[in-house]
């Protein structure tokens, strides 16, 4: 616990609020290196993204949105061209591994 400037009081850390209604925020800061900081900026501004605060809401709210389809088994993501149609698989680490474990095949025994 933080006590409150000049008052001699313990204060009760809050918890993180993000409550769009009231418009309440918690402010937090983040270190980046270099690189990391540059694709922050390049993003925000590719994106149309208000602030860097904003980019870094939408990543978190895709993140989330993945996780939330790993664990009902989904762990392969495809892009598609629409117009050449052409399709690529996103490789996403992380969902491998909140996905539900595949039911392996039994193993089969080498014969020589």
């Amino acid at each position: 616990m933080r006590a409150q400037k000049g008052s001699g009081k313990a204060s009760k850390p809050k918890p993180p609020i993000d409550d769009e209604e009231s418009g309440e925020r918690t402010k937090v800061v983040f270190r980046f290196d270099p690189s990391s900081l540059d694709d922050l900026i390049r993003i925000t501004e590719q994106s149309q993204f208000v602030t860097m605060g904003e980019a870094v809401r939408r990543a978190l709210g895709l993140v989330r949105e993945l996780q939330e389809h790993a664990k009902n088994g989904f762990s392969e993501v495809f892009v598609r061209n629409p117009k050449s149609k052409e399709e690529r698989e996103l490789l996403i680490e992380f969902l491998d591994v909140l996905a539900p474990p595949k039911h392996s095949q039994p193993k089969r025994n080498k014969r020589s």
